[in-house]
């Protein structure tokens, strides 16, 4: 379709497909189809494209779980701190679903553990002890910011990678974190 002049930002029009303004890729997004995302984001979709409630195709990923749609999202630097009309960000998303591997990411990324929802003021880790996950709860109360910001090691593993066999990635992370 884009092929024909069809934007890769077309949202559904929840009032007449009984839809959820979703973008396709937030679509792509909580299913985790890697190639998909890939695609929509290299045809200049926006990676923080909000819907009319203001949540983003991170916050549905991290909502369904979807690992990969997370990483990749992230990788193409969506916003990890962007709220949502309730005030949630990606982290509330993955916190009151029990999401770890997720809201692991999310974390590393620079999300704050301490972002507050609108009206009921709870916290990522809130969401998730009140849904009784307690691995994610933990990880999320108890998640220290490392001292090289996690951006910086991504990038160092890419140039690292770029160069040489797959395993130079783990000496990149390494040295980047002075070991």
């Amino acid at each position: 379709f884009t092929g024909r002049g069809a934007n890769v930002n077309t949202q559904q029009d929840p009032r007449r497909h009984e839809g959820t303004g979703w973008s396709i890729l937030h679509h792509a997004a909580v299913h985790g189809n890697v190639p998909r995302i890939t695609w929509i984001l290299n045809k200049g979709a926006l990676v923080d494209l909000a819907t009319g409630e203001g949540e983003t195709p991170l916050m549905m990923a991290a909502k369904a779980g979807a690992t990969r749609g997370v990483q990749y999202l992230l990788e193409y630097n969506a916003s990890v701190n962007k709220t949502c009309f309730k005030g949630w960000t990606p982290l509330h998303y993955a916190g009151s679903v029990g999401a770890l591997d997720c809201a692991a990411l999310i974390l590393r990324a620079g999300a704050s553990k301490n972002a507050r929802t609108v009206g009921t003021v709870l916290t990522p880790s809130d969401l998730a002890k009140n849904a009784g996950h307690s691995d994610t709860f933990s990880l999320i109360k108890l998640y220290k910011e490392p001292e090289t910001p996690v951006r910086e090691v991504f990038e160092a593993m890419r140039d690292a990678d770029a160069d040489k066999p797959p395993k130079s990635g783990v000496r990149a992370l390494a040295s980047s974190l002075g070991l």
